[in-house]
This record gives C-alpha cells, structure tokens and sequence, in this order.
C-alpha cells in the first residue's frame, strides 16, 4: 500500500479535513492519506501528524537554531532562506522568538515525519511559505516527489500542481498548450451558467471584508474623482513567489519587485498620464503601516477597510501582479490588466504587460476595452478548460458544477504515485484525469 502526505492548516479549516475523509474513502486500502497537521492538535480516523504537539525543549536562541539546521540541512541556501524568514515574519513583531520556534518546531516535525513514514509523494498547501520552502528542499534532497495542493482559481475547487504554484504552473508556463484543453459546446454552455449563477458572496469568500468608507467620497475629497480609477489589488508578496527578490522571481513579477514598488511606480505614471490608483493590500499584507504615508502617493489611495468588491465598482479598470483577484474581477465583468503572471496570463482574456515602459500604452488600450465584446465567451471557455484539466469538486459550493471529486483525486494519487510529474502535466492537458 502506497502513501501520500499532505502538509497543511488542517484544524482551523474543516473542509481540508472533509475533503481529505470523502478521498481517503474512495482510496479504501490502496493508498494511505497522511495528514501532517500544521497546527493545534487534530484527532481523527485519518492517519494524523500533528506538528507542534508534544513536549519542546525551551530554546535560548531559536533563530540561531534555526539557522544552525538550515545549514545542516541546506547549507548553499541557509542565508536565502533566512533572509525570506526575516522578510516573512519581522514585520511587526519586535520579538522572533515565539514565531521562529513555532517555525523550527515544524520543519523538525517535518523531517521526522518523512523519514520514518517514508511516504511515496507530500503535497504542500502553499509553495512560497519559507515552511514549504524549506520542506520541499527537504524532500528534494531525500529523494521525495512532491507537489502542491489550494484552494482553486473558482469558488468550490481545489487544484493540485506538480510543477508548481500560480506563474510557476503550466497553466501559467505554456499558456498555448492550456487552450488546447479540448471542450465541448456543451462544457462551455455549463460553464455560462456557473458565471451566471454566482452570486458576490460567494466569488469573494476567501478573506471576509465589508465597507467602512464610502469609495466614491473618499476620491472626492482627495480630488481624485475627476479620472479615471485604476484599482490595483495587492498580494501577500511572501507568499506569492514574488519576495525574496530572486532570478526565478521573475516570472511571477517582471515589472515590480513588490506590490509597494508597483503601487510607487503606478503612481508616478498616474501623475503623468492623468488617472488615479486605488489600492488594496492584501488581508495578510506585512506592510500593515503603508497608509501612514500615503502622502508620499499623491495620485493614490491606499485603503484597507473596504471591500474588493467596492474597489472594482468603483474603478475603470482592475489590476494585479498575480493576485487571484483577476477572476473576481472578470466575472464581474471589468476589465483585468496583469503586470505579472498566474493563471489567466496569455489567455486573450487580459491586458497583460511585462515592461514598464508599455504601462502608459496598455492603460489606454485597456480603458477602450476592446476585449469586452468577446470576454464573457472566452471566459466561459477558459472555465470550460479548467473544470476539464484543472479544477476539482472541493465540496464547498452547491450546483454541482464541478464533474470530479473525491473518486477523480482518489485516481489522480494513485497516478501520481506510479507517474512522473511530467506525466500528471501531460495528463492534466489532456483531459484524461477524469
């Protein structure tokens, strides 16, 4: 009988747990699920790990710990990844100690865990956490295959990548290849009728927000009413693949090195072309004081107590590095403008740029808009393709929309047990996962 591991937030987030009960069900004896539980303590009739249970000896100088493992474990990366710690958890707290312990707790958890389960594929919930960094370095150097698990790009999925998350994917990578997913008439008018029967709640359901400021008052007593309203949706840069600055970063993010420098460099532009910015960190953002100098954005508003859904209302048009704040946005109907890649990149469904210099041009080309005509059709064909090769039925949304669930991800473990990743890729685009 093989294993799989799965690495995540299983106790304050009780559909993983249901999701992984009905797959586990369907897998019966063949493969068994093992859930290492990131925190409090989970007890349940699936094979569980709880990371930070049990006694811990109390340590002096858990950050010097923690680099001392680093560097046994990975030492080439040791700084890098100290460096995305720091980056990760610093801002705000005067004291690492307690986060950092919690941290080191985990990976050594981690590492026990791999070692004396053995399992035959892990799969991460979120590869740009420095966790999950830090535990696929591990599983990389022990010979382990893994990928990665999250919520899905649509209310009430879930996705697995085995290659890697957002840019990182090949959804992302080769966008040619993904709009060769084949679907039938048929999946595309299903398709219409999901975008038709979502309601806001339930498109915006990932961070709960509500409106404490009226938008439109606001841009009227800065005076910045009077232009044209971008609205720029920021990211947790930490957990986007964006921060730490790195080579590979850039595939995510050309243009920005984050969404502080991209709302910087969005104002400027906006002071010499004549529009306004509206931005809205992330739930999760570091940066919780950026507001506090808003005066330093002239042609900006930097707002956290409203919602995304206000935000879009309020603007021409929406925009993001690679927040998934980009498929809110296009079945509400607005126009999308990406400066960095995720999933929708290169689908003919947005206005996509990748260097600074064509930010001014495709601002204005996006506010003519002439992909509307076409957008909600190829919307719903994009849909079409990622209910076919993508998309999973995570039990959270009625309707049935989604065709496979708890049996299809029970196959999609046994294959990628016996398949390389490639294969599983491979698959995904043909649509044989079913």
């Amino acid at each position: 009988m093989g294993s799989i591991m799965f690495s995540a937030y299983f106790t304050f987030r009780p559909e993983r747990l249901r999701f992984m009960e009905r797959v586990q069900a369907e897998l019966a004896q063949d493969v068994r699920l093992i859930l290492f539980n990131l925190a409090e303590t989970l007890t349940c009739d699936l094979d569980v790990v709880n990371a930070i249970g049990g006694l811990q000896p109390a340590l002096p100088d858990p950050v010097g710990a923690l680099e001392e493992f680093l560097r046994a474990e990975m030492p080439e990366l040791a700084a890098q990844l100290m460096t995305h710690m720091r980056g990760e958890f610093e801002e705000g707290e005067h004291d690492l100690r307690a986060p950092v312990t919690m941290l080191l707790q985990r990976l050594r958890n981690f590492r026990d865990a791999i070692e004396t389960r053995k399992p035959d594929f892990v799969f991460l919930w979120n590869q740009f956490n420095v966790l999950h960094r830090i535990a696929a370095e591990m599983l990389r150097r022990r010979n382990i295959r893994f990928g990665f698990f999250h919520d899905g790009l649509l209310p009430g999925s879930i996705a697995f990548d085995f290659d890697g998350e957002m840019g990182n994917s090949w959804i992302s990578r080769d966008p040619e290849r993904f709009c060769q997913v084949e679907v039938s008439q048929e999946d595309c008018a299903r398709a219409r009728a999901f975008i038709d029967g979502l309601s806001g709640a339930e498109v915006n359901q990932r961070h709960v927000q509500r409106d404490d400021v009226i938008l439109a008052e606001v841009l009227r007593l800065r005076r910045l009413d009077r232009r044209p309203v971008l609205f720029l949706a920021g990211q947790n840069d930490w957990h986007a693949g964006i921060l730490p600055k790195a080579p590979q970063t850039g595939i995510v993010s050309p243009i920005f090195d984050s969404s502080s420098d991209a709302l910087s460099k969005l104002d400027a532009i906006a002071g010499e072309t004549g529009f306004t910015v509206v931005y809205k960190p992330h739930p999760l953002c570091r940066d919780r004081h950026l507001f506090l100098n808003s005066d330093a954005f002239p042609n900006s508003l930097i707002l956290k107590s409203t919602s995304l859904q206000g935000c879009m209302q309020a603007s021409a048009l929406v925009s993001t590095i690679a927040s998934q704040t980009c498929y809110p946005a296009l079945l509400a109907g607005h126009p999308m403008m990406m400066f960095g890649r995720n999933q929708i990149t290169g689908k003919g469904l947005t206005y996509d740029v990748t260097r600074l210099e064509d930010i001014p041009g495709q601002i204005e080309r996006a506010l003519a808009d002439p992909l509307a005509e076409g957008r909600r059709e190829s919307l719903a064909r994009h849909i079409a393709q990622l209910e076919r090769s993508y998309l999973l039925d995570y039990g959270t949304l009625a309707g049935g929309f989604y065709r496979r669930g708890a049996g299809a991800v029970a196959r999609i473990l046994r294959a990628c047990i016996a398949h390389s990743g490639d294969e599983m890729i491979e698959m995904q685009a043909r649509g044989a996962l079913l």
